[in-house]
């Protein structure tokens, strides 16, 4: 695996690549009793897992501290930690075996720049930006923007769904200002991001 996304993410480097394959190893370890993915092997975790969220994380703020609600296996909070040793992660995971789980990956790879918080994203608030990644189906993404104060920024792994058009009108109905981009992973085709701007409460 480490190999592939050394092909894919030249900016990485030997020791983070390393750090990726530690998590890889852990994950597909504790995956056979605590159901992390479906994705276990290595190439196509390398591609849907791990490369979809180091080229979502083009997108991402990196002058505050990310919280990333329903981290679950650790994507993309606990990577885009390896990515990002200047900028620091809250993994945000309500299910007790899941955040175990972080909490050992995290404490395995050395990472001093995650943390885990074993809570529900209704019981956070006032924070700066929220990433997440396949976790709220939409429209249900209220918890996400209640979570933010004023000015507070979200950005979303949002894949084949919602379209373009219904991101920026489902976000704007709540008064928040909007952004969509998108990227090319090379077997899977196009997918998307959405970023939005809390202005109002």
């Amino acid at each position: 695996m480490s190999e592939q996304l050394h092909h894919q993410s030249a900016e990485l480097t030997q020791d983070q690549l390393h750090q990726l394959g530690v998590h890889f190893e852990l994950m597909t370890k504790w995956n056979k009793t605590h159901n992390l993915t479906r994705i276990v092997d290595g190439r196509a975790a390398a591609e849907k897992h791990y490369l979809d969220c180091l080229k979502g994380l083009d997108w991402v703020p990196d002058s505050c501290v990310a919280h990333d609600f329903g981290s679950g296996a650790g994507f993309p909070g606990l990577v885009a930690a390896i990515a990002r040793p200047h900028q620091n992660f809250v993994l945000v995971e309500p299910a007790r075996k899941r955040a175990s789980f972080l909490e050992r990956a995290v404490k395995t790879i050395g990472l001093t720049n995650a943390a885990v918080a074993h809570c529900r994203a209704q019981e956070l608030t006032d924070l700066e930006l929220v990433i997440s990644r396949g976790t709220f189906s939409w429209p249900n993404f209220e918890p996400l923007v209640d979570s933010l104060k004023i000015l507070g920024q979200l950005a979303l792994w949002l894949g084949h769904t919602p379209t373009e058009k219904e991101f920026h009108e489902g976000m704007g109905q709540k008064g928040l200002q909007t952004d969509w981009f998108s990227y090319e992973l090379p077997l899977s085709g196009l997918r998307h991001m959405g970023r939005a701007i809390k202005t109002q409460p």
